[in-house]
Formats: structure tokens, C-alpha cells, sequence
């Protein structure tokens, strides 16, 4: 079963619509690297305190494991919270950067595809 694909702009101008993409992606993980520096110089000094109280809130709040949504366990593996917190941080343009990727990627097959077609016409045509 096939499916249409309607472009309303030109490729040339979707793909360029996914470069864009990409450059803002790239440009969210260059800030995104100086803001987890920022964080892991701060989680260095251990600015919480070596007291109990310190302690705790390192231990209880800050650092810890949360539960799933259910109230289980959660999986093996399962990064706590800060540090969930910096992977996250540390990836934060790639889903965008996918997407920049994918909208270029398909108006290059769009592109090929309607090349192709407009070629097997014009043999048709000529019979």
C-alpha cells in the first residue's frame, strides 16, 4: 500500500527548514555542555554540607533513586535523579538533530523519487 506525500513548499526548502533544525540542535548541546559544567562544579563542592542534615538531603533527596509512578521498584540500573538530570541534559539536542536528520533525509528520497517518476513518464510518453 502506498502512501502521498504533499509538499506544500519546495524540498530545497524543507530541507533547509531541516538544517535548521540541526544547527539549533547544535547549538542547544553547546549550551548544554557549559550548564552541566556549571552543575557538576557546584555538586564538587558539595554545597549541601557533610553534616546530617547534609547528608540526608544528599542522600534522600538529592541523590536517590525515585520510585516509578506506581510506587515499585524501579528497574535495575535506573540512574538517580541528578544524574538522570545530567544525561539528560547531556543529550539534549539529539531527538531535535533526529529530526533535522529525518526531514532532510525524506525530501532527498521525496526529491529522487519525483526525479525518477518524471524520467519513467517521459519513456512512456516517447512510445
Amino acid at each position: 500500500m502506498s502512501t502521498y506525500v504533499s509538499v506544500n513548499e519546495s524540498p530545497d526548502e524543507v530541507s533547509g527548514l531541516g538544517a535548521q533544525l540541526k544547527a539549533k540542535a547544535d547549538a542547544l548541546n553547546a549550551s548544554a555542555q557549559g550548564i552541566l559544567a556549571d552543575i557538576q562544579g557546584k555538586e564538587a563542592s558539595a554545597p549541601w554540607g557533610g553534616d546530617p542534615t547534609g547528608n540526608d538531603f544528599y542522600n534522600k533527596q538529592y541523590h536517590v533513586v525515585p520510585p516509578t509512578e506506581g510506587g515499585g521498584d524501579p528497574p535495575p540500573g535506573t540512574l538517580p535523579a541528578n544524574e538522570a538530570l545530567q544525561d539528560k541534559l547531556l543529550h539534549a539536542g539529539e531527538d531535535l538533530a533526529k529530526v533535522g536528520d529525518g526531514m532532510i533525509d525524506a525530501m532527498v528520497g521525496y526529491q529522487s523519487v519525483d526525479n525518477t517518476s518524471a524520467i519513467d513518464l517521459s519513456k512512456v510518453k516517447g512510445s
